[in-house]
């Protein structure tokens, strides 16, 4: 319940709790109408940098974008190499673009929605490399002003609409334009990398390889942002729209958790969060099946030690579970599922036997409303795990 924070069965229209106790019932609106109809405005401030001209129609939503921009890829373009470490770019100086009101944004991201991006990772991508990354793209740090942005928009409700919702609408179109033009910018260095193949054999390959690697980082983690920030707007709505965009940059780039650089990693686990609790709402199979996740859990060493490890090993037996019940996205039914449900179950439980003492959580008595005692749990992820079972 939403009034008093309480655990609620979800019975329809009034839960049994509300109704013993005749108390009006507030449920969680799983499908969130979307306020963005209206083409957001132009950028307030001029520092910002400018991605299209003005008169261009606003895109609708990073799928449209990423979709429109896979049409003019060259076919002959093979997939970007697996990525490697690189160093960071030198960053651009701050006050060249980032204002006092996306400076305050990217404050909210960092202690608000950043620690839910990165439940899933000790390492915090989601908030020191991407927050870094922010110092030096533009669409980076449109994006997570957009996401921050969003966020307040539905967590305080105490605001008026007037204040976070032009904001998130403002980010957001912004956020869209820098996405077409780093599309753009990398489906020209394919086609030159191609003719540069064609005449040269590998003369082609060169120092270009890193920076199109960079990009591919870049945009991949923008996209995803993005996309959180869409599912926040209509989480159950078109929910694979939203998620559409990522998905097929990971196909084109052939990313999965082989192939991935450690924030691209960082990005295929929320994805995955995402793509698994959308199907468990919907009732539906899942976007990107586990199959194609590139998952290896052997050799795992001090990573067991951690609750993180832990919470994406059951995210990828909840998601196998999902793919033994529903149909996948990609129309393959039930039938063609050749895992025993009776093996997932001896996983699962053998993964519930051996998990740290953190996973137990503290419980404290009548901590909550109306008498209810409340879990504490130490370690962020380990409530997440909770959860999840």
């Amino acid at each position: 319940c939403r009034a008093r924070h309480i655990k609620c069965d979800e019975r329809k229209p009034t839960c049994r709790h509300c109704e013993r106790k005749n108390l009006p019932c507030k449920q969680t609106d799983i499908i969130v109408p979307c306020n963005w109809d209206e083409p957001p405005a132009p950028p307030q401030t001029s520092n910002n940098t400018a991605a299209t001209p003005s008169d261009d129609p606003a895109p609708a939503s990073t799928w449209e974008v990423i979709q429109q921009s896979q049409s003019t890829i060259p076919q002959s373009h093979p997939p970007a190499p697996p990525l490697t470490t690189w160093p960071s770019p030198s960053p651009v100086p701050p006050n060249l673009y980032i204002t006092d009101e996306s400076a305050s944004l990217l404050r909210i991201y960092q202690h608000g929605v950043g620690p839910w991006m990165d439940v899933l990772d000790h390492t915090q991508r989601y908030q020191r490399d991407v927050l870094r990354l922010a110092l030096a793209s533009p669409l980076i740090l449109h994006a997570l002003c957009a996401l921050a942005a969003k966020q307040m928009s539905r967590a305080d409700a105490s605001a008026p609409p007037s204040l976070w919702e032009p904001l998130a609408a403002r980010y957001y179109g912004e956020s869209l334009r820098l996405l077409i033009r780093a599309l753009a910018e990398d489906t020209s260095a394919a086609a030159t990398e191609a003719e540069g193949a064609g005449v040269g054999g590998a003369g082609g390959e060169g120092g270009g390889g890193t920076g199109r690697t960079r990009k591919r980082e870049e945009t991949l983690t923008a996209t995803i942002l993005l996309a959180s920030c869409e599912l926040l707007a209509a989480p159950s709505a078109d929910y694979a729209r939203h998620l559409r965009g990522a998905l097929t940059l990971m196909q084109t780039g052939g990313i999965d958790f082989r192939s991935a650089s450690r924030l691209e990693a960082a990005g295929l686990w929320v994805f995955a969060r995402q793509d698994v609790a959308m199907a468990v709402a919907g009732k539906r199979g899942l976007l990107w099946g586990v199959g194609r996740w590139g998952c290896d859990w052997s050799g795992a060493g001090d990573a067991e030690e951690e609750e993180d490890w832990w919470g994406r090993k059951l995210l990828w037996l909840l998601a196998r579970a999902v793919e033994c019940v529903f149909v996948d996205a990609d129309g393959s039914g039930l039938a063609s599922r050749v895992e025993p449900v009776e093996g997932l179950l001896a996983e699962l439980e053998e993964w519930r036997g051996a998990l740290p003492r953190s996973f137990e959580g503290l419980r404290l008595k009548g901590g909550l409303a109306e008498g209810l005692d409340e879990m504490w749990f130490p370690i962020d992820s380990a409530g997440m795990v909770h959860a999840f079972v």
